[in-house]
């Protein structure tokens, strides 16, 4: 859509352009509200939400196992250490040394 001046005012120009960008607006917020409603329904229809909160449940269990495994793996410290030091042979059992203890 040309707009020169010898075939329009000026004025019939700009406002043909403003006419432009104001559809464009009016397609941009409708094009936004379809996806929105869009998404809504492909969200509920896959059951994304519900699969998040699973996740987020499974999530916390792990944080629970690895919490026992931690607790686990100190007590399972203690009894090498226990075991190392009843020893009379010397530091050692059944192959263990001292440096095979991890730090916690």
């Amino acid at each position: 859509m040309g707009c020169t001046i010898q075939r329009f005012k000026f004025w019939e120009c700009i406002t043909a352009v403003g006419d432009q960008t104001f559809g464009l607006l009016v397609f941009g917020l409708i094009a936004v509200l379809v996806f929105l409603i869009t998404r809504a329904f492909w969200c509920w229809y896959w059951k994304i939400s519900a699969r998040l909160e699973e996740q987020q449940k499974t999530n916390l269990y792990l944080e629970a196992i690895y919490k026992l495994l931690a607790q686990g793996n100190a007590i399972s410290a203690v009894t090498a250490e226990t075991l190392l030091n009843s020893d009379s042979g010397g530091g050692s059992a059944g192959g263990f040394h001292d440096s095979d203890i991890p730090d916690l």
